[in-house]
């Protein structure tokens, strides 16, 4: 099947398909991750039973020849190739727009399917009509599982996990299973407050309705908010341990660590904006410029000790340094004038991912 060539436009215009020939329609994603992606779809054409699917893979302009890859190796998927790095929401949105399925399943292009995944989560939600979407258990290679918000996204929950204060949160399981599901729990059918944007299936008609991703979270969080905006119809997210997939987790986003890491953390504060408004945004950039102000001396003391040959370190005091002058600028500009910046205005950084 040849690809379809999508010009990079402001948004993208919305409609409903309405077509229920196809069970689930698996979208993907994909910038530069060949070979990952290879394995992705090898894993779906050989594990994916008893319904019927189809594959969609927009691919972000990648250099690699991953469109190549896909018209040759698997023909009967379709691939969508875009001129431009789209990012991750509008990628999506492009995608469902050409799905047929009942269900659409966005899949990573990292992530490898360990068992029967996707009937599982299709007969999920054949099963309980109350849920608008399901995601089921993500490992790491080494074994570790990801862990899913046990409630609805809450401002205290956003920050503690994504913060450094995270390190703590983990390794504290008090805390933890305050906030994540526990080990135990993750071995039976449940209610989740978050689903994963690695394997994410949803209704299509709630997809619909609420527009798919909304497009101003280029990466990040466009997952979280997915999941937020179907728990605020009234539908429940669900989550399922007969879904078992392998997720590398940041194939993509490791190829530009320090534009995408200042992409999440605008992302981060556009969510808390849209979702908790103007008070919860300007106490998490106060929160977040102190936490960025504290770390600065540890990264330039290991810069130092390692006479500037620590990559990680000259990366980190670059990200820092650049969010202490965003969260310096915006913090200012609140004062002066009384309100928050669009957080959509002061993002930057699509334009040094390419796009």
């Amino acid at each position: 099947m040849g690809p379809l060539e999508f010009l990079a436009t402001e948004s993208t215009q919305w409609s409903s398909v309405g077509s229920v020939m196809v069970d689930v329609s698996i979208v993907i994603v994909s910038w530069n991750t060949r070979e990952r992606l290879k394995q992705c779809l090898t894993s779906i054409e050989q594990l994916t039973q008893k319904l019927k699917y189809e594959v969609i893979v927009v691919d972000n302009a990648s250099a690699d020849q991953s469109q190549e890859m896909v018209e040759t190796e698997f023909p009967q998927f379709q691939v969508i190739q875009s001129r431009g790095n789209l990012g991750f929401s509008k990628a999506c949105n492009i995608g469902i727009k050409q799905a047929q399925g009942r269900y659409v399943l966005l899949l990573n292009p990292d992530a490898i399917i360990q068992n029967n995944a996707v009937s599982n989560m299709a007969k999920f939600l054949d099963n309980e009509p109350a849920y608008g979407a399901v995601t089921g258990q993500l490992f790491e290679e080494s074994g570790e599982r990801w862990r899913c918000f046990r409630k609805p996204t809450s401002p205290a929950a956003l920050f503690l996990t994504s913060s450094s204060l995270r390190h703590i949160v983990y390794r504290t399981p008090w805390i933890a299973d305050r906030l994540l599901l526990s080990d135990k729990e993750a071995n039976k059918l449940c209610t989740i407050g978050d689903v994963h944007g690695a394997l994410f299936m949803a209704r299509r008609d709630i997809l619909d309705k609420l527009g798919g991703c909304d497009e101003a979270f280029f990466l990040y969080l466009a997952d979280t908010d997915l999941s937020y905006r179907i728990w605020k119809t009234g539908a429940k997210l669900g989550y399922t341990p007969n879904a078992k997939v392998m997720h590398v987790g940041g194939a993509s986003a490791k190829k530009v660590f320090i534009p995408v890491i200042l992409n999440y953390h605008l992302s981060r504060f556009r969510f808390f904006v849209k979702h908790f408004g103007a008070m919860p945004g300007l106490l998490l950039l106060m929160l977040s410029f102190l936490e960025t102000l504290a770390l600065m001396p540890f990264w330039l003391v290991r810069y130092c000790v390692g006479v500037g040959k620590d990559v990680k370190a000259v990366q980190q005091l670059t990200v820092n340094w650049r969010l202490l002058k965003l969260y310096g600028r915006q913090l200012i500009s609140t004062i002066t004038k009384g309100t928050l910046t669009n957080p959509q205005s002061i993002d930057g950084t699509q334009r040094l991912i390419g796009v």
